[in-house]
């Protein structure tokens, strides 16, 4: 069913009416072989995301490119509409060389200093072994052209970054991804189905070292016509299980018409367009402003996310993306409560106050205990 005038559609997919029985996925030995485990559609909300997703540190570069109107372009993974899967490269679309690539890495810094530091001491060697100065041109070459190059390649480096963000465009949305206003799951070639139809699995695959490789993916079966079966991979989680969880948590949240959008950069524009989300941010539940992840890349210097585990500025023990993402980890590893904003205030007031009735049944019990 078509959505009108900014209404979900009867099929869109509302926590209040979730399956009362989860499905068990009928795998086929292949598929057996890499399903690690199901998830329950029972969710809670405990209002986690991937932290990838929840603090990405390339999001404010990518944003400062777009129209800051609503015309974002199709590369754009989410939006009020959908979550988008999967993309196809537009071969039409300019992309910059590989040599570009591989000659802008070497000659810029920080690995420049190598090549440098071996010019140098080869310079050296050279005036020990001579036990003189060596002529002009042994040191235009070796000492003074090395750091020249290295600067000109620092340039290089960064204009081919640059240029390779800009024609992000070259990737085409192939319409393969998860509908919210319509409830759908739509695969790129074969067909669709309903999101509650979809069974949410955990594929493990194993890799060279040993590792096993987590991933999320929705299997749709159809009961009839096998040809119509499909699978639409949703998240990569690594070896960090809690990832995956959070993944699952935060896909559920974004389909559930009943819940605001989840509240992480990649959707912070599109919260306008969103009818649910509209009235939980005028009531005040949302607990941030309403530009709060914009505003917050935007006070930090740009080497602090575009350098993020790459450069010496994103290394920074007072990184606050870094610092919000281990305060965050260690909430996602269940050391610590989950406090605002990382769940909403409302929520967070709620499991207070359910602690508290636990701690004063206890205290009620043990007191019953003692006095007989």
């Amino acid at each position: 069913m078509p959505v009108e005038n900014n209404v979900y559609a009867d099929t869109a997919y509302r926590g209040s009416q979730c399956p009362s029985v989860n499905e068990i996925y009928q795998a086929n030995l292949l598929e057996y072989l890499l399903i690690d485990s199901q998830l329950t559609w029972h969710n809670q909300y405990t209002y986690k995301s991937p932290i990838n997703w929840q603090f990405p540190s390339h999001w404010y570069k990518q944003y400062t490119y777009q129209v800051k109107n609503n015309d974002f372009p199709t590369f754009w993974r989410w939006t009020d509409e959908a979550f988008k899967a999967a993309f196809d490269e537009d071969k039409t679309k300019p992309t910059s060389s590989l040599l570009f690539t591989i000659m802008g890495s070497f000659l810029s810094f920080p690995l420049a200093w190598i090549w440098i530091i071996a010019c140098w001491g080869a310079l050296l060697a050279g005036c020990v072994i001579e036990m003189m100065l060596l002529p002009f041109k042994a040191f235009l070459v070796f000492g003074i052209l090395p750091p020249i190059v290295a600067c000109f390649g620092t340039y290089l480096n960064y204009w081919v970054t640059d240029k390779e963000l800009r024609c992000f465009e070259r990737y085409r949305w192939n319409g393969e991804g998860c509908y919210r206003r319509t409830g759908k799951v739509k695969h790129a070639y074969i067909g669709e189905a309903n999101f509650t139809d979809c069974v949410p699995v955990v594929e493990h695959n194993v890799m060279t070292n040993g590792t096993t490789h987590l991933s999320l993916v929705l299997k749709y079966r159809h009961p009839e016509n096998p040809y119509q079966s499909f699978e639409v991979h949703i998240f990569s989680g690594g070896t960090d299980y809690s990832q995956i969880e959070a993944a699952w948590d935060t896909l559920l949240r974004y389909m559930d018409v009943e819940q605001p959008l989840p509240d992480i950069p990649s959707l912070e524009p599109f919260r306008h367009l969103d009818p649910t989300t509209v009235a939980f941010d005028q009531a005040g539940k949302r607990g941030r402003l309403d530009n709060f992840w914009v505003d917050f890349y935007a006070q930090h210097s740009k080497p602090q996310w575009q350098d993020y585990f790459t450069q010496y500025d994103g290394l920074r023990s007072d990184n606050p993306i870094k610092v919000m993402e281990e305060e965050y980890r260690v909430m996602m590893n269940g050391f610590a409560p989950y406090v605002p904003p990382y769940i909403p205030e409302e929520v967070y007031q709620q499991r207070l106050k359910a602690a508290q009735d636990a701690d004063d049944m206890d205290i009620k019990l043990t007191e019953e205990t003692e006095a007989s």
